[in-house]
């Protein structure tokens, strides 16, 4: 790919190909893309859209690895609250 290093995030999804609200964003959180900040703005670097686009996202962890989920607690009710 040619172009400018930095991307703005309408850029960089149009690049990917990728919703600029809610998958960019989803993107960003996982750490698959790490903005940087200029001048008060953020940008993504080509070098990182061109990374994901070669390679995707990483294996996913394996169940032993991942963060235990949170359980729900079944029944009761807010009477049954201790206060």
């Amino acid at each position: 790919m040619s172009g400018p290093l930095l991307c703005s995030y309408r850029e960089a999804a149009r690049v990917l190909g990728i919703g600029r609200n809610n998958t960019l964003p989803e993107l960003i959180r996982r750490g698959l893309l790490r903005p940087v900040t200029l001048l008060g703005r953020s940008y993504i670097p080509r070098e990182q859209l061109e990374e994901l686009a070669r390679h995707g996202e990483a294996e996913p962890k394996s169940s032993a690895e991942r963060e235990p989920k949170r359980k729900r607690r079944v029944g009761g009710s807010i009477a049954d609250m201790k206060l």
